[in-house]
């Protein structure tokens, strides 16, 4: 290089003498040639030696646009040529020796004799940038899957410069340990270290990383989820994120990490989602290094801490700036020793669109009035919102303004402390299209008289809304809901066991329903069908277990004359009805199995049941008739 240098200098001086203005281009390009070799001692990738083979094209174009005769000038590009042609295989020899000496891997193969080397996204990504070296042998290009022989095999990845996408690297090398050869990669320039390392689940070493500059990277996005074993991250400590739009899911399933305090200082302010970041990390305690992260760009908060079940203090995210976030959805889902959420009582959560499952699964978290002033009226969704906790009082509730959501599914679900409905009596429900479940195992609450107001006119299914309320006896105060629009009642009363009385909903308008399937099994005093003889179920495709353990049931004859012909499941509709004895008002219930479609199995129970052979006017298969009967 260094004759390089003289020679380049030579002509310089040369031109400089002549003091021509139309030479200034060449001198210009002189002057870069001078400066790539004077920087670097050598042509290190291959950038530079298309940049110096371009400044060797330009010198010669323009020294005979010049009509240059001079001979000196001639020879001395004649020999930067031949120069070229020889750096050009120092630099292949010198790629070649640095490949041997930093990226080197010896894996671990399987008994399939499969092992996946880069994921699917790196090779699109990426294709034609690199290659491999398996056992002494090159392939063309990166591979997603090598054929290799059990036991150990010698890798060697050979990349070029101009990658930028580290996107799916090593995602799901499941016996990779070693990194260390990781340690002098240059990825200043690298865009995206998406799913890096996702799932190298033996990965515990990461020090290699340490003083990687990261800091043109966009994404962190699932860099190291799925690193179950991966326990210390303080070699991070120094990275430069500022860069970075999203950590979704970085450490996601990290299940040994205790100490965030690395990521203390980390300038996060770009970054608009942090979903996922510490998602099932099981046994994170200590959130205080995340204090200070500025994080008011962020859309979205989803399953952020979602499974962090050792966490407890959450005071140390109290100031987080949240106003933007679209989304809580599974926040704190599972947070299982979470206590106290005084901290969120000033967080603006104004712009978010959906609650879903956010606080699902924190059981022992029982006291909501901290944020009993959220304006959640953008929000559209609270499915399972507060399920599975401690929540005996809803007032905190009760000015909330819900009128967008189109779903309550599950809100207060397996909330066995609620008791009473009236705090939420006021609540404009009238968008919503689903109530499955809202009540679901809300086993204390006796009286739907708050609620009786409610406008239900849009919801298109019911299903399992009063599951389980046990000590439910009264179904007055909803005998005037619109449930015309419903398609589905499947297990709207399910476990039910006091209830008595159908009489309050015998006028409802059912006619769209495709399912009432469980909607009274476990119903154990229900005696009289009478109240529900008019119902028009003729669309309905299941009428599964609708009537299972309905033990007081006796009188099927208001039921026989309901069109049944589109239903493909009669399963289990009678069982363990056992004081059920006369079925022949079913008689002339259309029921036709001509092509093995439809399902009866155990419809009945046959402990009590008189004459079993009535019902061979149906058009069933004889092993099917056989099994309509259980036991």
């Amino acid at each position: 290089m260094e004759e390089a240098l003289i020679i380049l200098k030579k002509i310089q001086n040369k031109l400089m003498n002549r003091n021509n203005e139309d030479d200034q281009q060449i001198a210009n390009d002189i002057n870069n040639a001078i400066k790539i070799i004077s920087e670097h001692k050598c042509i290190s990738n291959n950038s530079e030696m298309i940049e110096f083979n371009e400044t060797i094209k330009e010198l010669k174009e323009e020294n005979n646009k010049m009509n240059m005769n001079n001979k000196d000038m001639k020879n001395e590009i004649d020999k930067l040529t031949s120069l070229f042609k020889e750096y050009k295989e120092e630099l292949q020899k010198f790629k070649n020796e640095k490949t041997n000496k930093e990226l080197f891997y010896i894996y671990e193969v399987n008994k399939s004799g499969k092992y996946r080397i880069l994921g699917d996204k790196f090779v699109e990504n990426n294709k034609n940038k690199g290659y491999l070296i398996i056992n002494g042998k090159r392939t063309e290009e990166l591979e997603i899957y090598a054929n290799l022989v059990e036991g150990k095999n010698e890798i060697t990845i050979v990349f070029s410069p101009i990658i930028v996408d580290f996107s799916y690297m090593f995602m799901c090398c499941e016996n990779l340990v070693d990194i260390s050869s990781l340690k002098t990669w240059n990825v200043s320039n690298v865009i995206s270290f998406k799913y890096m390392f996702n799932h190298c689940q033996k990965l515990i070493d990461i020090s290699p990383l340490t003083y990687w500059d990261v800091s043109n990277s966009k994404s962190f996005h699932g860099m190291f989820a799925g690193c179950n074993n991966l326990e210390n991250i303080s070699y991070l400590k120094n990275w430069n994120v500022s860069n970075s739009k999203t950590f979704s899911w970085m450490f996601g399933s990290c299940y040994k990490l205790i100490d965030i305090s690395p990521l203390s200082n980390w300038d996060v302010s770009n970054s608009n989602s942090f979903e996922l970041m510490f998602n099932q990390c099981y046994s994170l305690k200590d959130i205080s290094p995340l204090t200070n992260w500025n994080v008011s760009n962020s859309n979205s908060f989803r399953c952020t801490f979602e499974c962090c079940s050792k966490l407890e203090n959450i005071s140390p995210i109290q100031n987080w700036n949240v106003s933007n976030s679209k989304s809580f959805e599974r926040f704190f889902f599972s947070c299982s020793k979470l206590k106290d959420i005084n901290p969120l009582k000033n967080w603006d959560v104004s712009n978010s669109n959906t609650f879903n499952d956010m606080f699902l699964r924190c059981k022992n978290l029982e006291d909501f009035s901290p944020i009993k002033n959220w304006n959640v009226s953008n929000s559209n969704a609270f499915y399972n919102m507060f399920s599975d906790t401690k929540l005996a009082d809803l007032s905190p509730m009760k000015d909330w303004n819900v009128s967008n959501s189109t779903t309550f599914s599950g809100m207060f679900s397996s909330c066995p402390n609620i008791v009473n409905l009236e705090p939420i009596k006021n609540w404009n429900v009238s968008n919503s299209t689903t109530f499955d479940g809202m009540f679901s195992h809300c086993s204390n609450i006796v009286d739907l008289e708050p609620i009786k107001n409610w406008n239900v006119s849009n919801s298109t299914t019911f299903g399992g809304m009063f599951r389980y309320l046990e000590k439910l006896v009264d179904l007055e105060p909803i005998k005037n809901w619109n449930v015309s629009n419903s398609t589905s009642f499947q297990g709207m009363f399910e476990g039910c066991r006091n209830i008595i009385d159908l009489s309050p909903i015998q006028n409802w308008n059912v006619s769209n329903s495709t399912s009432f399937e469980r909607m009274f099994e476990g119903c154990r005093n229900i005696s009289d069908l009478n109240p529900i003889k008019y119902w028009d179920v003729s669309k309905s495709k299941s009428f599964r277990c609708m009537f299972m353990e309905c033990e007081k049931l006796v009188d099927l004859s208001p039921i026989q004359n309901w069109n049944v012909s589109n239903s493909t499941s009669f399963e289990s509709m009678f069982r363990r009805c056992r004081n059920l004895v006369d079925i022949s008002p079913l008689i002339n219930w259309h029921i036709s199995d001509t092509k093995d479609t439809i399902q009866t199995y155990a419809m009945f129970d046959c402990t009590n049941v008189v004459d079993k052979k009535i019902l061979e006017k149906w058009n069933l298969p004889k092993e099917k008739f056989k099994a309509l009967f259980y036991n």
